[in-house]
């Protein structure tokens, strides 16, 4: 007993010793924090604006395009964040921060001529896009959105044969003749293409025939050879 509350009285001892340092350790740091320089919120803080052009410059937008745009995009898409002002990246807790700001200029679009494509898989004429583009007039993003058309899902670009030949003629000065000459000569790529894989595919036949030959062949030459192999290395005739 004499033992245990002299090593009770110890642990005790050292318990309250280091509680004492750790408060000490604790009073040292804030006093080393305080002397730092404190840094001022007005001289760290700065707006950064931060222009996301879609296609085109925003210096090709007049005023009265700019300012419903930007008021809009500015209202919804503020955001701030903290950086360290020293140019570092780290973050501070909110009191150092810079704002930035996203602006959307205008949209460019391109409309592609409409050509007779290449593909073999399909019936009728197959309908692609051709090099030659023409640039329509820039457009704000908020128009734009509000004009484009939005298909429901992959059915709404589904064109049959019917359609693609009438928008080829329609649209893209092709004639009937055109057409019917473009259909042919896919007809007679899909008929070489075709060719061609049965060739692959008989080839890949006769080489498993061969295959398949050489090790029966090869299994029948062991069982009529009348040698039989013992465990021992040895033989006999059977």
């Amino acid at each position: 007993p004499f033992c245990s509350g002299h090593f009770a009285f110890a642990v005790v001892r050292w318990a309250d010793w280091f509680a004492h340092l750790v408060s000490i350790t604790r009073k040292s740091r804030r006093e080393k924090h305080s002397q730092w320089p404190q840094k001022t919120e007005t001289a760290d803080k700065q707006e950064v604006p931060w222009q996301a052009c879609v296609a085109v410059d925003s210096k090709n937008m007049t005023d009265k395009q700019r300012g419903p745009v930007e008021e809009t995009v500015r209202s919804d898409c503020d955001t701030t964040i903290s950086f360290d002002s020293d140019g570092d990246g780290s973050l501070y807790d909110g009191s150092h921060t810079r704002k930035k700001t996203v602006r959307f200029s205008l949209i460019e679009v391109r409309a592609y001529d409409r050509v007779v494509g290449d593909q073999t898989d399909l019936i009728g004429p197959p309908l692609s896009i051709g090099w030659h583009y023409e640039e329509l007039d820039p457009m704000p993003v908020q128009q734009y959105e509000e004009n484009r058309t939005r298909e429901k899902g992959d059915w709404g670009l589904l064109l049959t044969p019917t359609d693609r030949r009438q928008v080829l003629i329609d649209d893209w000065g092709y004639t009937s003749d055109d057409l019917s000459k473009e259909e042919r000569k896919l007809t007679v790529q899909r008929k070489k293409e075709d060719k061609q894989g049965k060739e692959k595919l008989s080839l890949i036949q006769k080489a498993k025939r061969h295959v398949k030959r050489g090790a029966s062949l090869a299994f029948s030459g062991l069982s009529h050879s009348g040698k039989v192999i013992d465990s021992f290395g040895g033989g006999h005739s059977v």
